[in-house]
């Protein structure tokens, strides 16, 4: 079921029952409920037991235990920024201001989807706050799409779960994502360092290839005895 469809449904039910919604909040709601019209129900009556006959987008952001959009705005503008320093000390405020890293997380990945629709001239209704779209809207013109979805890719990789330090996982991950947008930057598809000896000339001119290289092992007192060649593995 569209956004649009399911905020006039829950405005239709907030009508039946007295309750006075912001426009922002319904939007929010139908969202993050992903196409259920059940699921935006229970939101909505979650937030009408809560907070009464005035619901405000903040109510419905506490309730789904979200945290303001723009808290994650400069966290995401650092990453994007390529600037690792800048995006550990932003997280690390955060943290310390009291939000959870699984939804710093969440937050992020829902700015990078609304860059990727941005640049991709997708027109999709947004529950972000004028000045964050505004934000978004800058962004699209620094920033391409893959990178985004290798950051994208990086975010979703992050495990919480066999981490004792629950932060430690997100600083590993968003300071890996925020070398993706360094000057400069480019992914080594190769298997083999460069330094690596594998890598290194051969008297011929060719490059050594590691397939065709053979271990060999000292020769032992039994080898020297009988002159033997060095055994191979």
């Amino acid at each position: 079921m569209s956004i649009d469809t399911i905020c006039q449904k829950l405005q239709n039910l907030c009508d039946s029952e007295d309750v006075t919604i912001e426009k922002s909040a319904l939007e929010l709601i139908a969202t993050k409920s992903t196409g259920s019209l059940r699921d935006a129900e229970n939101i909505l009556e979650q937030g009408m037991v809560t907070y009464g006959e005035n619901i405000n987008e903040k109510d419905i952001r506490e309730l789904l235990h979200l945290g303001e959009d723009f808290s994650t705005v400069h966290l995401f503008d650092n990453i994007v920024s390529g600037e690792p320093d800048k995006t550990i000390r932003t997280l690390s405020g955060l943290i310390s201001d009291g939000h959870d890293a699984t939804q710093i997380k969440d937050n992020i990945l829902d700015l990078v989807r609304h860059t990727i629709l941005h640049i991709s001239g997708v027109e999709v209704p947004s529950h972000l706050r004028d000045d964050i779209n505004s934000f978004v809207d800058g962004k699209s013109d620094e920033v391409n799409v893959p990178q985004l979805v290798n950051l994208a890719k990086i975010l979703n990789g992050t495990d919480f779960r066999n981490s004792m330090d629950r932060v430690l996982p997100l600083e590993i991950a968003l300071v890996e994502a925020s070398v993706l947008f360094t000057d400069g930057y480019t992914q080594n598809t190769s298997m083999v360092s460069p330094k690596s000896p594998l890598n290194q000339p051969v008297p011929n001119g060719n490059t050594a290839n590691p397939s065709s290289c053979l271990l060999y092992t000292s020769p032992s007192p039994r080898d020297a005895t009988l002159s033997r060649m060095p055994s191979s593995a």
